[in-house]
């Protein structure tokens, strides 16, 4: 006997989830999800991920395609069988939009992550006692990482005086539309007539092997990406700031068309730009058809070929615009930016579980501990900064959370150290300071060579040896007499040289009075300097979250760079993101970042942790840096609701100026914290924490002037006192809380450009 029925709760078949159930003999229940997804591209398709290995166990690549529902072209379905058995769990579910591309015609296609829902906590469904989930919901989604290995992510930033035309006639057009269109190489292309651009019958793949390239403006109230204009985006040179992006398989093959559009010159003499409303005749208004604004035509073109870019995944380039007479009448300049995809070895798999990039729970003012318990180096402190010992001092003084900075060894091991440079002692080899013939005050005996204040041992005594090189020792004499100090990049030291060569603060002679970089050989291990980024997150109280920034070099605006000639950053950035996604457990962790190219790369090679934006803003304290993304608070807002990350991390400096960028940051729904010297003050502190509303606070000594506990262990206190309070039988709800997703205001002024998806 065959049974069919559906549940009584279903009184409408187009609910979120609606469950039937079958019997032959046995039972089975079938799953109906049902999604509205308001705005889409044609070639995007609506997915459904999940717990259940029909859902793809969490793995974008293995799950469901949905199906247009015919009767509404917004409405996408799909379902899936259970056994009763299988019924009995929770079944935990996504919605996310993706695309397909291909490589070559010998490859499969690929699906990529457009965007998906990135709440902590997924949609669920419990289908043995539930036949209905949901209801009207609004929930946002935010963009995809590279989730396929040959994956590649290309940015383009045009900003400054990026256009130079040889002509005044070109330099004085009123204004510029830029179109940047991808293609590939292998196709012919679109348009053309030239019947010598054929294709050469070369096998081609089906689908495209790039994806459509969107544009942001940063200087504009809404900087977030969205679609290009047929005829390209309004640019003003020297002050807007443009990026654009696109994904693409085969980037050996890809190539770019630049476009410059403007109003035919015979449309701007003055008399065509008058366009009146109506006519004055006899005292009388009379109407009028308004004109219409002539057609935006292309003047200028600029290719840009794979091999513009020299093999780099980060630079300049300055391409030739061509006129239609084919006369190049000028230049653009273009910043670059290659985003490759996180390694397999790095991180096994990245799934749709959990991911914690726009998750923020509001709370009060989070206090973090700088270095952990403070700067060591410049300032005075009890403890030797960014070491194990410092770290877990602050956890136990109740930081919630710990700053410290990372980068890598020349063996390319992160490690925790704030500076690109130490200071390394070596002994002086000058005759002129230690001419031993003519000083009595020197006692010489031969040395082996291993302490320092040695010289070469001439040829005799050299001989007398066994014709090895010892060196004379330089005795009775003050170290800072026969001593040099040199300065060495960290990056061109191997970690084991950093230990055991004496090493000192690169403004050591500055600070003699401050804590030594180099540990004492009765120093414990967690007292050491450079602990592994490994060790750090093994040995440091679980409890207590991190901020960990990673130091980039940049070039500085008075011309000097803080370390030139560095690792590649994708390379650097994959090693950093290796180390945290294999051992970082169940810890809170948010990345941070005065490059924003560095955060960008980090928040697009992977979906778990969320990425703040170091901001230094306007200063008179620091040198500020060429990159102009840097140098205004407001600025930084603007590039962080762009790149759609968690949020801003200020400098106190700039907001004790101007607390606006808070309350922008607060409109594009980002979060903030706050750094600076000005926290040494308990009252800064108290005006960020009370008066202005910060998400977080990042100061030195913490814990020491007023005790406090770590909000997180407070927190699990009063949960499992609630718990275990009999009587009491609490049971977590299942609703998705959409209000703690940080996706940008949904709605209003100022909302992130995000996909919804409807639930009727």
């Amino acid at each position: 006997m065959k049974l069919n029925y559906t549940a009584t709760a279903l009184a409408n078949k187009d609910k979120a989830v609606r469950i039937t159930k079958t019997a032959i003999g046995g039972s089975c229940v079938t799953i109906h999800f049902n999604v509205n997804c308001s705005e889409k591209r044609p070639w995007d398709f609506v997915f459904l991920v999940g717990s259940h290995h029909k859902l793809g166990k969490w793995l974008p690549e293995k799950a469901i395609e949905m199906v247009k529902d015919p009767d509404n072209d917004h409405r996408w379905k799909a379902s899936i069988q259970l056994t009763a058995h299988e019924c009995r769990d929770l079944l935990n579910f996504r919605y996310f939009i993706g695309y397909y591309l291909q490589s070559d015609p010998t490859s499969k296609k690929q699906l990529l992550v457009s965007s998906w829902e990135c709440s902590p906590t997924p949609r669920c469904v419990l289908p043995s006692v539930e036949a209905t989930k949901g209801g009207n919901k609004l929930c946002g989604t935010t963009d995809g990482w590279l989730n396929q290995q040959n994956q590649k992510e290309i940015r383009f930033r045009i900003h400054g005086e990026a256009l130079t035309f040889f002509k005044p006639r070109h330099s004085h057009r009123p204004s510029y539309h830029l179109k940047v269109t991808p293609f590939d190489l292998r196709h012919k292309e679109v348009g053309s007539e030239d019947p010598d651009d054929s294709q050469d019958n070369i096998p081609l793949p089906l689908l495209p092997s790039f994806s459509q390239t969107d544009v942001a403006n940063l200087n504009s109230h809404d900087p977030h990406f969205h679609d290009q204009h047929m005829t390209g985006e309004l640019f003003h040179n020297n002050e807007d700031y443009f990026v654009f992006r696109t994904q693409s398989l085969a980037v050996e093959n890809l190539a770019f068309r630049i476009e410059l559009f403007s109003r035919p010159e015979s449309s701007r003499s003055p008399s065509r730009h008058r366009a009146p409303n109506a006519a004055i005749s006899n005292g009388l208004a009379l109407p009028v058809q308004p004109i219409t604004p002539p057609k935006l035509e292309r003047f200028a073109i600029a290719y840009c070929m794979p091999s513009s870019f020299q093999d780099t995944t980060f630079g300049e380039i300055s391409l030739p615009l061509i006129a239609k007479n084919q006369q190049p009448i000028g230049q653009i300049k273009i910043d670059y930016l290659f985003v490759t995809s996180l390694p397999k070895m790095c991180n096994p798999g990245q799934t749709m579980e959990v991911s914690y990039s726009k998750h923020w729970k509001k709370r009060k003012t989070l206090e973090v501990g700088h270095r952990g318990c403070g700067n060591s180096y410049t300032k005075f402190s009890a403890v030797r900064e960014n070491t194990i010992y410092s770290l877990n001092k602050a956890a136990r003084l109740g930081a919630d959370f710990v700053e410290f900075d990372t980068q890598l060894s020349q063996d390319k091991i992160a490690i925790v150290f704030h500076d690109f440079h130490v200071l390394v002692s070596v002994a002086k080899r000058s005759p002129s300071l230690l001419d031993i013939s003519h000083n009595n005050n020197f006692n010489n005996t031969i040395s082996n060579g291993k302490n320092g204040g040695s010289r070469p041992a001439t040829p005799e005594q050299a001989q007398q040896n066994g014709g090895k090189n010892t060196h004379l020792l330089v005795s009775n004499t003050e170290p800072s007499q026969i001593t040099d100090f040199h300065q060495l990049a960290v990056s061109d030291l191997r970690l084991e040289q950093l230990r055991l060569l004496q090493v000192h603060h690169h403004q050591a002679l500055d600070n003699q009075d401050k804590l030594q970089l180099s540990g004492g050989p009765d120093e414990s291990f967690e007292h050491l300097p450079f602990p592994k980024l490994l060790d750090v997150l093994q040995l440091v109280n679980p409890d207590t979250g991190f901020n960990i920034e990673v130091k980039y070099p940049q070039g500085m605006q008075d011309g000097t760079h803080e370390c030139k000639n560095f690792f590649e950053r994708n390379e650097f950035v994959d090693i950093i993101l290796q180390d945290v996604l294999q051992h970082g457990a169940k810890r809170r962790i948010v990345f941070s970042s005065f490059d924003p190219d560095i955060c960008t790369l980090i928040s697009v090679k992977q979906n778990k942790y969320p990425v703040l934006f170091l901001s230094i803003g306007v200063t008179s304290r620091y040198v500020p840096y060429v990159d102009v993304r840097t140098q205004s608070s407001q600025m930084a807002v603007n590039f962080a609701a762009c790149a759609q990350i968690l949020g801003v991390n200020f400098h106190s400096e700039d907001l004790l100026k101007d607390p606006w960028p808070v309350t922008s940051a607060k409109q594009f729904g980002l979060v903030s914290f706050v750094w600076g010297d000005d926290l040494e003050k308990p009252e800064t502190i108290d005006y960020f924490r009370s008066e202005i509303l910060v998400d977080g606070i990042i100061y030195d000594r913490i814990g020491e002037i007023e005790s406090r506990k770590n909000v997180f262990v407070v927190e699990r206190k009063v949960r499992n006192a609630l718990f275990n309070k009999p009587g009491l039988s609490p049971s977590p709800s299942r609703t998705n809380s959409v209000d703690k997703l940080v996706v940008g205001t949904l709605n209003g002024v100022g909302s992130a450009p995000v996909i919804d998806l409807k639930i009727k």
